[in-house]
């Protein structure tokens, strides 16, 4: 009895997520519209997708047949759902598609970006741990191209294993449209042809197959004028804005946005040799675990994206003794602070709803980004504008090539775009939207992934 139940549980807990990621019955979307998008998140969701479907289909399965599953969307989250999927069932056959001309292209060679498994997670216990702790496509916390590079070496050892005949890659799609009605998808690109940790492009192709399932691993996807200009302004390209200016002037540089990729790029300006995996230390010292089991305790359990507003905790609710730390933080802050640099901070947002300092510390970003905001507000780091972005522009004179804009994407329209039958799938992705419902917190039981052998 004690089997039957602990697996009735097992099926329930894989129903309801499947529940979570589903569209309409067999297409899926993997994190897109939910509120966490880092890479560590994703990679957290991918793992419970996969699982949750060998752990329902195989139930259903009656034949010998394959269960055939197209991914679409070939970064770091859908490489990482492929090769769980792989690992887990030699019934799944995998189709992936990646509109790009090769794998994992925003993080390859972005040497500027610093990736760490759990630290938006921060002040929660163990969010300063270096090592993913997956299962599947493991990495540590470095550059993002060195993380790009670890992961894309770990597709290339599960698709040798596991892939034989039962991966397809397509890469450069120019055209690709998923039928929400019969899960069907139509494309145009080419074929990608594996060596290893790499892949080649083979010869154009076309075609169109119905799957029986279909997952959208698209990520959040490149930000609002990204692509008109070449990338120049997307958080993944690299930049020189955490580097000493060279001219011998100081440089006016405007950060119009408030969350993550805002804050982090404000830090890189307005603090030297700044690094999110060590800011923490190098401002608090021995005491940190001190200031973090404090906050914590004023947090709640969502710590990486605490409701509650920051900029009240700090003001308000700290004792004495975490008062004193956030002094001392600030006074080695101050000791930090970049000399050849003026910052400008436009955080109204895209509809003026920000109308004061106060506002900025809503859940708009993780607790590690608002508490450095708090500090550097602290020390008078930054001009804050709430006004319109060309005023702002105009009135400190700031240079086309110094305004850095952090907007996002927009997600939803993006994967709406992909159907050919729009209408179908509308309503539920809206909900998808607003409710957020996938939580990046491990569902799969321990076990669940075979260990890779390793492949020379």
């Amino acid at each position: 009895m004690a089997i039957n139940r602990h697996s009735l549980a097992t099926m329930v807990s894989a129903e309801n997520t499947l529940r979570d990621y589903r569209i309409v019955e067999g297409i899926y979307l993997l994190g897109s519209l939910s509120r966490g998008l880092t890479v560590f998140d994703q990679q957290v969701r991918a793992h419970n997708l996969a699982w949750a479907l060998w752990r329902v289909l195989e139930a259903e399965k009656q034949d010998a047949d394959p269960i055939r599953i197209a991914v679409v969307g070939g970064g770091i989250a859908g490489l990482t759902l492929t090769a769980c999927l792989l690992a887990r069932s030699s019934a799944f056959v995998v189709t992936q598609f990646e509109e790009r001309w090769d794998l994992c292209p925003l993080q390859q060679g972005s040497d500027t970006r610093w990736l760490h498994p759990h630290i938006y997670r921060w002040p929660k216990q163990g969010s300063r741990a270096p090592d993913a702790g997956l299962p599947v496509l493991n990495w540590t916390e470095g550059r993002a191209s060195d993380v790009s590079r670890e992961v894309l070496e770990g597709f290339g050892n599960y698709a040798h294993q596991y892939g034989e005949g039962r991966l397809a890659l397509y890469l450069g799609m120019n055209h690709l449209r998923i039928g929400a009605a019969d899960r069907t998808i139509e494309w145009m690109g080419r074929k990608g042809c594996r060596r290893g940790a790499y892949i080649q492009s083979g010869e154009p192709h076309g075609d169109r197959c119905g799957f029986d399932v279909v997952i959208l691993a698209t990520g959040f996807g490149l930000e609002k004028g990204a692509q008109e200009a070449e990338g120049s302004n997307s958080y993944w390209r690299n930049d020189r804005l955490g580097q000493p200016q060279l001219s011998g002037s100081r440089a006016t540089y405007l950060v119009s946005g408030f969350g993550d990729g805002a804050l982090v790029d404000l830090c890189r300006l307005t603090v030297e040799r700044f690094r999110q995996d060590t800011i923490l230390y190098e401002l608090f010292g021995h005491e940190l675990e001190i200031f973090e089991d404090e906050l914590r305790g004023h947090l709640g359990e969502d710590f990486g994206r605490s409701a509650q507003n920051v900029y009240d905790i700090m003001q308000c609710k700290l004792s004495p003794a975490s008062q004193e730390l956030m002094r001392a933080a600030r006074q080695n802050l101050l000791q930090r602070l970049r000399k050849d640099t003026i910052v400008i901070l436009h955080a109204s947002g895209r509809d003026g709803t920000n109308t004061s300092l106060r506002d900025l510390f809503d859940p708009h970003s993780s607790v590690l980004n608002r508490t450095l905001l708090y500090l550097l507000y602290q020390c008078g780091g930054f001009v804050l504008s709430l006004g319109e972005l060309d005023d702002a522009v105009r009135e400190y004179a700031v240079r086309d090539d110094k305004v850095v804009k952090r907007y996002g994407a927009d997600t939803l329209q993006a994967v709406k775009r992909l159907f050919s039958d729009p209408d179908i799938v509308s309503a539920r992705l809206d909900d998808m939207k607003a409710n957020a419902g996938q939580i990046a917190e491990r569902r799969w039981p321990l076990g669940a992934f075979p260990h890779i052998s390793t492949v020379a």
